[in-house]
C-alpha cells in the first residue's frame, strides 16, 4: 500500500490521529485536515481514499464530499462513525460506512488497484533502444531493489506522475527486474540534466520509496562500447564498496554530532569518569558545554591526579555508553516521524485566535490590532487581567483595561498567557497534566529569578512552550509515553536516556518542528531545542540559560519524571547568573525554596 494516498477529516483532534496512525502503520500515505482548512482544489487528484472521522454529517460537509468526488474522480469515501450513527450517513454521499479505522483500511484493500499503462521492458529491449542512439548520451539510472510486480503495482502512481511530469522528448523506460531510466533531450545542459535528476529522488522520497532506491546516478553511456548490465553491476558494487565504508567509520563520529545524543551518554556516565575525560583536549572540546555543577566539582578535585592510564579507561567508558546510546536512535525512524508530523500538521494547528497573534507578532503589527485580536476570546483577556494584577507585579491599583494590561506585560508575555489556555484544552490526558504544572511551575521560577537578578528576558512564552515535545507524546503517544515513564520510575534513569528508548525522536526536536510550524519567534524555536544544554549554542544567551535554570530547579522539586538534583544545573548556566548578574543560584535553591513553592502555587492559581 505504499504510496497510496489518503484524505482524513476530522472534527476531533485524537480520533484523527488515531485513524491516520493506524493508516500509515498499514503503509499508506496520508494528509488531514480540519473542514474548515481543507481547500478542494489543493487536494491530489490521485487520491485513493477520502476518510471521514466524525460523529456525525456535520453542516456543510455534505457539500465538501461532493466538490471533493468532483475533484478526484476515483476516490473512495468512508465514513468511521459509532454503529448507532450508520443510518445517520446514508444520504450524506458517502460510499462505506465503518465503525473502526481497521475496518475502513480493510475496505480500501479489496478495493481494484490502480494499473500502469507504460510499457516494461527487458534489459536485452532496453539496450536495443539505447543502441539506437548514435553518440553517447547521459541517462538518469534509478536502480531499486526487487523491482517486481509487488514493488510496480505499489510504485504506480508515483512512476506515472514522473512519467507525467517529464518533456515530451525526455526518453523514459521501465526495465523489468530493475527500474527505470529518463534519456534528457537536452544532453548538452548538465545543470538542467542534475535539476530533473533531485527533482525524480525527491518525488520517490515523498511518496515513501526511497530505502527501496539502490542506485541513482547520472551515467555516462556510450551506445558503441558500453553494456547496459555491465553499467548496473558496476554502480551497485561501488554503492556498496561506499556504504561499508561508512558502515565502518562514521558512527561514532555522526552520534558526537548530536547535542542530543551526547547529552544522553554523559547523563548515565559516573561523575568520576566524566570529570576524567575533561583532562584530554579533544573530549574536553566535546563535553564542555554538558558539564553540570556536580561534574564541575569532580573536575576540580581531580586536578593533576589524571593519568594516561585514567583518561583511556574514561574514553573507553564514554564510548561504550555513547554506542549504546546509538543503539536506539534511528535516522530513518527518526525521519519517517517528522515527515508524518509535518504532513498532518493541521491535526496541531492552534486556534485562529492564537494563530493570528503569533502572525501579528512577527509581522511586528501595531499593538492595537494585537490587542483587538485578544479581545476576540474572553477566555484570554480575563486570563491576561488576572495575570497582570498577580502579586508577581506587585500592583498597587488594579488593571481593568485590556489595552492597559497588554501594554505593560508586551507581546511574548501575553502570547505565553494565550498558549497556556491552548494547553489546558489541548493536552488534556493524565500525563499531560502533571507536564502543564511542570511548565508553570518553570514559569513561576524564572519570573522569581528574573526579580532577584534585576532582568526582564519575556520568559513567560518560553517557560510555558519549552515542553511542548513532552506533551505531544503524553496526549498522542500515551502507550509509548506510559512505557517511558514506567521504565524511568523502576529504573531511576534519566528521562533524557530512556527517550531514545521508547520514542521515536527527542522530544526537545519534535517540541522545535511544532514550534517552527506554528510560527513562533525564533528565539522561542531555539529555547525549545537547546534548554536541555544551553552552553551548545550560547554561553551568554541569558533567556535561554534561564529558561534552563529554572527546568532544572522545577525538576529538582519533583515537577518532572525522574529523579534530579540541582546539581543537575550547567555549569555555565551557573557561572553566567554569579559573574553577569551576582545571583547564585544554587544559593537561591537551597535558601528560599519555601518561597519558590509558594510563588509556584500562586502562578497555579492564576493560570488554572
Amino acid at each position: 500500500m505504499e504510496g497510496r494516498k489518503i484524505i482524513v477529516l476530522f472534527d476531533d483532534p485524537l480520533k484523527g490521529f488515531t485513524t491516520i496512525k493506524k493508516l500509515q502503520d498499514s503503509g499508506f500515505q496520508t494528509k488531514s485536515f480540519k473542514l474548515s482548512t481543507l481547500i478542494v482544489e489543493k487536494i491530489d487528484k490521485q487520491t485513493q481514499a477520502v476518510i471521514l472521522s466524525f460523529k456525525k454529517p456535520i453542516t456543510g460537509l455534505i457539500k465538501v464530499i461532493d466538490k471533493l468526488k468532483h475533484h478526484t474522480k476515483r476516490a473512495i469515501f468512508i465514513a468511521i462513525t459509532p454503529k448507532e450513527n450508520f443510518s445517520l450517513w446514508e444520504k450524506s454521499g458517502v460510499d462505506y460506512i465503518a465503525e473502526t479505522p481497521s475496518k475502513a483500511i480493510e475496505i480500501i484493500n479489496t478495493q481494484k488497484k490502480p494499473t500502469l499503462h507504460i510499457p516494461i521492458h527487458s534489459k536485452h529491449t532496453t539496450e536495443e533502444i539505447l543502441k539506437q542512439y548514435k553518440k553517447p548520451i547521459k541517462i538518469l539510472l534509478f536502480y531499486f531493489d526487487n523491482f517486481d510486480d509487488e514493488l510496480i503495482e505499489k510504485m504506480t502512481e508515483t512512476i506515472k506522475g514522473i512519467y507525467n511530469n517529464l518533456k515530451r522528448a525526455d526518453g523514459f523506460i521501465i526495465i523489468e527486474g530493475t527500474g527505470f531510466i529518463v534519456i534528457p533531450y537536452n544532453q548538452n545542459e548538465s545543470k538542467g540534466i542534475e535539476i530533473l535528476m533531485k527533482k525524480i529522488e525527491s518525488t520517490i522520497q515523498q511518496a515513501g520509496f526511497l530505502q527501496h532506491l539502490t542506485i541513482s546516478n547520472i551515467v555516462n553511456y556510450n551506445p558503441q562500447s558500453d553494456s547496459l548490465e555491465g553499467i548496473l553491476s558496476k554502480k551497485k558494487k561501488d554503492i556498496e564498496i561506499a556504504i561499508n565504508i561508512e558502515t565502518k567509520t562514521t558512527p561514532i563520529e555522526e552520534l558526537l554530532k548530536l547535542p542530543f545524543i551526547v547529552n544522553s551518554a554523559i547523563e548515565v556516565l559516573d561523575g568520576q569518569t566524566l570529570a576524567k575525560l575533561y583532562y584530554d583536549k579533544e573530549f574536553r572540546r566535546i563535553i564542555n558545554p554538558f558539564i553540570d555543577i556536580k561534574s564541575a566539582r569532580l573536575i576540580a578535585q581531580l586536578k593533576g591526579k589524571v593519568d594516561e592510564k585514567d583518561i583511556k579507561e574514561a574514553k573507553d567508558r564514554f564510548t561504550e555508553v555513547l554506542k549504546e546510546a546509538g543503539k536506539y536512535f534511528d535516522e530513518n525512524r527518526r525521519g519517517d516521524f517528522f515527515k508524518t508530523l509535518n504532513s498532518n500538521i493541521q491535526l496541531f494547528s492552534l486556534p485562529e485566535v492564537q494563530s493570528n497573534i503569533i502572525m501579528l507578532i512577527n509581522e511586528e503589527a501595531p499593538f492595537k490590532k494585537i490587542i483587538n485580536e485578544i479581545q476576540k476570546d474572553a477566555a484570554i483577556t480575563t486570563k491576561i487581567l488576572k495575570f497582570a494584577n498577580s502579586a508577581f507585579f506587585g500592583l498597587k491599583r488594579e488593571v481593568k483595561s485590556i489595552e492597559k494590561a497588554a501594554i505593560m506585560l508586551g507581546t511574548e508575555e501575553i502570547l505565553g498567557i494565550s498558549l497556556s489556555i491552548s494547553y489546558l484544552n489541548f493536552f488534556n490526558s493524565t500525563h499531560t497534566k502533571k507536564l502543564y504544572k511542570y511548565s508553570i511551575a518553570c514559569l513561576a521560577i524564572s519570573k522569581f529569578i528574573e526579580e532577584e537578578a534585576e532582568i526582564n528576558t519575556g520568559a513567560t512564552l518560553a517557560s510555558v512552550i519549552h515542553s511542548i515535545g513532552d506533551m505531544f507524546y503524553a496526549q498522542y503517544h500515551p502507550e509509548e509515553y506510559k512505557k517511558l515513564i514506567d521504565y524511568v520510575n523502576e529504573n531511576n534513569m534519566p528521562y533524557e536516556f530512556a527517550e531514545l528508548r521508547f520514542l521515536p525522536a527527542a522530544s526537545v526536536n519534535v517540541g522545535y518542528e511544532l514550534a517552527v510550524l506554528w510560527n513562533l519567534p525564533k528565539r522561542i524555536t531555539k529555547t525549545i531545542k537547546y534548554h536541555l544544554y544551553p552552553a551548545v549554542v550560547s554561553r551568554i544567551d541569558s533567556a535561554l540559560h534561564l529558561i534552563h535554570a529554572s527546568s532544572i530547579i522545577a525538576k529538582a522539586m519533583g515537577y518532572f519524571y525522574g529523579s534530579y538534583s540541582i546539581d543537575n544545573l550547567n555549569y555555565h548556566t551557573y557561572n553566567l547568573f554569579l559573574n553577569r548578574f551576582k545571583l547564585n543560584l544554587l544559593t537561591l535553591f537551597e535558601k528560599q525554596g519555601k518561597i519558590i513553592k509558594q510563588k509556584i502555587d500562586e502562578m497555579l492559581y492564576v493560570l488554572s
